[in-house]
């Protein structure tokens, strides 16, 4: 008998047993929604795909018709050539990488192809100073305020990028978490027979707010074991 099964049968018999019990079962379907969406992340390359096609779609705002050489030169830098280890890392993670780049970018403007990376990665608002940046005749007071302009705006640009993907993926899980939570509930209500169909609904709301919970306890027991 598998652990999906067993857990059905326990939130069957948990529901059975009165309100108390039934909230105590809606913790357990949330847990068991948590092990599978994240088997599912673990098992697919669903954050990778979600990451290169969140990149790709920053990137293109400015280099869409050099999109391809652009994404590959960041990889080059930000991961060795390693496609899967930059895309399959955490959001905040694959930010800092990025962070790295840009600041290299910002430091040698004039070093292959650092100019359209820092064009890539920022708006047309900083341009002039991109521009002051790629002329070598340009020193003094100009080229280091231009130099900070451009420092502080990538940064910004990142944490925006940062801000918007990681709320993406977070809605993104949840709403999975709902579908998992719904499509489990169900079958235990058709299982047990006679039980409201309307339950289901209520049970996978519930169940999808106490996956993350169970997830980030899992995680801090994590860190704590590995401290």
């Amino acid at each position: 008998m598998t652990e999906a099964t067993t857990s059905i049968q326990a939130l069957i018999t948990q529901i059975q047993g009165g309100p108390l019990n039934y909230f105590l079962a809606l913790a357990a379907l949330g847990v068991l929604t948590m092990s599978i969406v994240q088997a599912a992340k673990n098992l697919l390359p669903l954050r990778e795909r979600f990451h290169r096609a969140a990149l790709q779609a920053w990137i293109a705002r400015r280099e869409r018709e050099r999109l391809l050489e652009v994404e590959q030169h960041l990889i080059r830098l930000a991961a060795d050539g390693n496609f899967k280890a930059l895309y399959d890392a955490d959001t905040e993670e694959l930010c800092r990488n990025l962070e790295g780049v840009g600041q290299l970018a910002v430091d040698y403007p004039l070093h292959g192809s650092f100019a359209t990376l820092l064009r890539s990665m920022t708006s047309p608002h900083i341009d002039d100073d991109l521009a002051i940046l790629r002329n070598p005749a340009i020193t003094g007071d100009a080229r280091v305020e231009a130099r900070d302009r451009v420092r502080q705006h990538l940064a910004q640009s990142i944490n925006a990028f940062r801000l918007s993907t990681s709320s993406r993926w977070q809605r993104r899980l949840h709403l999975t978490s709902f579908a998992v939570s719904f499509v489990i509930a169900l079958f235990a209500l058709w299982i047990h027979g006679g039980a409201s169909y309307l339950w289901a609904p209520f049970s996978a709301l519930i169940a999808a707010f106490l996956a993350p919970v169970a997830r980030d306890l899992v995680a801090g027991i994590e860190s704590l074991r590995k401290s």
